[in-house]
């Protein structure tokens, strides 16, 4: 059985119960108030039969008799009872009808009890098939007993009638009562599935809220690096605060000005520029908005700041902007939800890529060291043999270096060394790399490279390299020059560790030919250097 069922046929079963046995209670009370007033009125009767009688007037007996008999019939018209009179010796002298015989109408007659003169008495007829309440009345002085009878259901038939009476009202309301409770329940349903559907949308809500941020911390721990990680916010952003606009800023210690690591939303984004502001313990970032962006003055109120932050300190900065308002209560929400996510998966993120840069990168050159070279090179010179192609290295070495650092000092010579690294950056392809071999040794690895190119590579690089111009401490430093072995797989060597070999056997035949020029291991199977 459906709740909503039992909700309703609970209290009707109660209400059923409590109505039937007040029924019957007041049943009970109006039987015994029935009875005393059929008694009452027996007893009326009988004293008003008495009492006309004293108005005859005794003469002749039979005259009396049908005197008698005509006030018992008027009495019975008006009463709807049976009247009878009788002599003090039980004979019967009148009566309304002949209902009663004569061997019941003998009373017992007791001069010294006065209610004996009243006897009321409950009598079966078979023929009439009731009993009949008779109540005898005797008057010494006029010499006559009055009986007076009535059914005993004579207010039966009233009591039978409200009875009904009460059963139809009671059904009728019990009726309404179920109606008015389907019609509560009813609405109740309503109101309650109206209300478990807003609860339903708000826990789906939360849900995909809360999948979305799960999925951006993997994503994002998941990333090889910050760029990805950018790229991997402002993917799922979007999706978490539908028509909000914001940007992601990293600070770049020990600069104040703060890189962009990716926008979403408004393309404005894309030119504005946060500064860092530090005011005491206080840290604040600031954005410095183009003339195109009409609403500068109002971002501040459509806008709220993230800071990004590590067990270190600040990293950076996260803006969200929301360009029809201010923001909502919910967006704010989801925002302080967001920012710890944010701040932990970044910071994850950045320490990896920092920990990887360690063990791949030369810290002063920013160069890549000498094992990812290793590693690198391997993959290329695989790929190179099973694609049919081929690999060149250039082995450089600076001239004359340790003269710089006799002359100018060491903290001079890492100067020259991170500006040369960052030359050789400029001037190389993408896919080439360039490498710190050690001290002041330089590997530049360029895969799918043909001969004739790297050597145009390295004549390009020795060139750019002669031409840099450097001070210390206000110092003008001697003019660089670098020496550079160039081998090419497969030509020169058959394997990775023999091209190494090969290039740097070059490059010192560039030292032995008077440093400063570019020289392609000797024994080219071919093509030779001088053919270049």
């Amino acid at each position: 059985m459906k709740l909503a069922n039992k909700i309703i046929l609970f209290p009707v079963v109660i209400i059923v119960t409590i109505f039937t046995l007040g029924i019957f209670a007041l049943e009970a009370q109006i039987a015994h108030t029935l009875d005393k007033h059929l008694t009452d009125e027996l007893t009326s009767l009988s004293t008003i039969s008495l009492s006309s009688a004293k108005l005859i007037t005794p003469t002749e007996q039979q005259k009396y008799t049908e005197q008698l008999n005509f006030l018992a019939q008027q009495i019975a018209q008006a009463s709807h009872a049976s009247v009878y009179y009788y002599s003090l010796s039980g004979e019967r002298l009148a009566g309304s009808d002949n209902l009663l015989s004569d061997k019941f109408l003998k009373i017992n007659n007791n001069q010294d009890n006065p209610l004996a003169n009243y006897q009321l008495r409950y009598l079966n007829l078979p023929e009439t098939g009731q009993t009949w309440v008779l109540l005898s009345q005797q008057d010494n002085q006029l010499g006559l007993i009055s009986q007076v009878a009535l059914p005993q259901n004579y207010y039966k038939s009233t009591l039978l009638g409200m009875r009904w009476g009460i059963s139809i009202i009671g059904v009728i309301i019990l009726f309404a009562i179920v109606i008015f409770a389907s019609i509560a329940i009813k609405l109740i349903d309503y109101v309650i599935q109206r209300e478990r559907g807003k609860i339903e949308e708000k826990v789906s809500a939360k849900t995909k809220e809360i999948t979305l941020i799960q999925a951006m911390v993997t994503m994002v721990n998941s990333a090889n690096s910050v760029k990805s990680a950018g790229i991997m916010l402002t993917t799922i952003l979007p999706r978490l605060l539908p028509g909000y606009s914001g940007a992601i800023y990293l600070s770049k210690v020990p600069e104040k000005k703060l890189n962009l690591l990716n926008y979403w939303g408004d393309e404005t984004f894309r030119h504005i520029q946060a500064y860092l502001r530090s005011d005491h313990d206080e840290i604040r970032y600031e954005l410095e908005f183009p003339s195109c962006f009409q609403l500068s003055d109002e971002f501040k109120e459509r806008s709220v700041q993230v800071n990004l932050k590590n067990k270190k300190g600040h990293f950076g900065v996260a803006f969200f902007f929301n360009p029809k308002g201010k923001l909502t209560i919910k967006a704010r929400e989801t925002i302080e939800q967001l920012s710890k996510h944010m701040s932990d998966a970044l910071a994850n993120v950045l320490l990896t890529e920092q920990l990887r840069s360690q063990a791949t990168k030369d810290p002063l050159t920013n160069l890549y060291n000498r094992r990812f070279m290793q590693e690198f090179l391997a993959k290329v010179v695989h790929r190179a043999e099973r694609h049919h192609g081929c690999v060149a290295v250039l082995m450089i070495d600076l001239d004359h270096f340790k003269s710089f650092n006799d002359k100018f000092g060491h903290e001079a010579g890492d100067l020259i060394l991170a500006n040369v690294a960052q030359a050789l950056m400029i001037n190389i392809r993408l896919e080439d790399i360039a490498c710190r071999y050690g001290g002041e040794e330089f590997c530049i690895i360029c895969p799918d490279t043909q001969l004739v190119d790297a050597y145009h590579l390295a004549e390009k690089l020795r060139i750019k390299i002669s031409k840099l111009s450097l001070t210390y401490q206000n110092q003008q430093l001697d003019n660089i020059t670098m020496s550079v072995g160039i081998a090419i797989y497969p030509n020169h060597a058959p394997s990775c560790q023999v091209l190494i070999l090969k290039a740097d056997q070059a490059l010192y035949q560039a030292k032995a030919q008077g440093r400063n020029r570019s020289v392609v291991i000797a024994n080219d199977i071919s093509e030779n250097t001088a053919s270049l």
